[in-house]
């Protein structure tokens, strides 16, 4: 059953992307940005064995992709590239067979690169259900949930209009840690420990800030078993959790070698003037903000956190502990927009944990006497994610530069043409964010900036 439903909660995303067009448009760019650096380190590995040989979209044809050299190491990390190895083999033993060039550049590996996700989604689905079985959760009452995550977040835009990315990626290998760390609790075999450890490596390689979520494993183990009980169950697993810190740093350590390799040095940060703010963190905009709001873009979050409050006390209390300090790390970043995306991309790294409260208090809304204004309350909520991916596919809600105005004058609106609502919008300014000195909201306030612009 757990199958199942992973198959049918993949298909959907992947049935949608082909309906998307993508692949019947030679002309659209099918890795371009970061993708393409995260996807730079596979062929240098495979093909190129040159840790200055980079991948870029030509700048008059973005849906060609060449070739160069640069004395500068990767800006990312390489863990997505790891993951993408499995689909560029596939496409550089199939690229000949249907004529194309096996380079690392044609289409065949940009279209394996694209699809490259479905795989590790089934996985994260099926991951995520076992968990929440793990812990109770009756399994029609799962699927809603996950059903839910994946219709009425920005999950579903990354897993059907930009999968290449890290985010859904991210999500299923934490899915996948939560079950692996689970059993490990439940049966008490090191094995899973080692798993878990293996998989947290590789979270960390895609994304470094995720060092955070090793929290997620302790926070797990309390719903397990209480404070004390967990003390002593490391306690006696000391050992075991000695070889998976092992592994955990062996995971990583091929970022190191390469930069050791390639640039001499065991560290590079090479990230240039891009820093964290620790003393100036934008979490109020990262969460509410008219740019990218978390609250206001994904709504059904507000349902994720209600819903923790039918677990234990203890749980409550560590999990705000820890969503409080990834926000954070997470808006102390000098880009606390994170770029051109669909509401706060970055926190879809941590839905998995976020689910356990959306379906927690699914099991205490359902019996309620609540519960048919709260289940319509969840189908609004769903649709109306739906509608504003449509809207943001089509231009009606601006990557960065979003405003009241320009939320109202689009609001419930499916017609992009005429596009008379860009003097509404409110462009950030790059180079001021990284010196910390961007202003957001304008200096005059929200009602004299969308006054001058009727």
């Amino acid at each position: 059953m757990r199958w199942i439903c992973a198959i049918i909660l993949t298909l959907i995303s992947l049935l949608s992307t082909i309906e998307r067009g993508v692949f019947s448009e030679p002309e659209k760019p099918l890795m371009e940005w970061d993708v393409l650096d995260y996807y730079g380190y596979t062929p240098m590995f495979f093909l190129h064995q040159n840790a200055k040989k980079k991948v870029w979209n030509s700048p008059r044809l973005p849906h060609i992709i060449y070739y160069y050299e640069n004395e500068k190491p990767h800006k990312m990390t390489m863990g997505m590239g790891l993951l993408y190895s499995p689909a560029f083999l596939i496409a550089h033993a199939m690229a000949p067979v249907f004529g194309y060039p096996a380079d690392g550049l044609s289409r065949p590996y940009q279209w394996a690169v694209h699809l490259s996700l479905y795989p590790y989604l089934l996985l994260g689905w099926w991951a995520l259900f076992g968990w929440l079985n793990m812990l109770g959760y009756k399994h029609y009452l799962s699927i809603v949930a996950a059903g839910m995550v994946l219709l009425g977040t920005n999950l579903y835009y990354y897993t059907v209009d930009e999968p290449a990315m890290t985010h859904a990626f991210s999500f299923s290998l934490v899915s996948l840690m939560l079950y692996l760390s689970g059993r490990w609790f439940k049966e008490n075999h090191r094995k899973w420990v080692f798993g878990s450890a293996f998989v947290l490596g590789i979270i960390v390689l895609v994304r470094p800030v995720n060092a955070l979520l090793i929290a997620l494993i302790p926070l797990n183990g309390l719903l397990f078993f209480d404070g004390k009980q967990l003390f002593g169950f490391f306690r006696k697993q000391h050992k075991a959790i000695l070889i998976a810190t092992i592994i955990g740093l062996l995971s990583v350590f091929p970022q190191f070698l390469y930069w050791k390799l390639g640039f001499g040095s065991w560290f590079v940060y090479s990230y240039g003037e891009e820093r964290f703010f620790w003393s100036n963190p934008k979490v109020m905009e990262g969460l509410f903000s008219f740019r990218k709001g978390w609250f206001l873009y994904t709504p059904l979050a507000v349902f994720m956190f209600i819903g923790f409050f039918n677990q234990s006390r203890r749980i409550v209390l560590w999990s705000a502990l820890f969503v409080s300090v990834f926000f954070y790390v997470a808006f102390s970043w000098w880009c606390w927009w994170y770029g051109g995306a669909y509401s706060q991309r970055v926190i879809i790294d941590v839905y998995p944990w976020l689910t356990l409260g959306l379906v927690g208090g699914m099991t205490l809304w359902m019996k309620s006497r609540w519960r048919w204004p709260i289940s319509a309350t969840l189908v609004v909520l769903v649709a109306y994610n739906l509608f504003t991916t449509y809207q943001y596919r089509v231009k009606l809600i601006h990557d960065d530069a979003n405003t009241p105005c320009s939320l109202k004058h689009n609001f419930l609106r499916v017609n992009p043409e005429p596009q008379d609502w860009w003097e509404m919008l409110y462009y950030p300014d790059y180079t001021a964010a990284k010196a910390q000195e961007e202003i957001y909201p304008p200096a005059e306030g929200w009602s004299s900036f969308c006054h001058s612009r009727k």
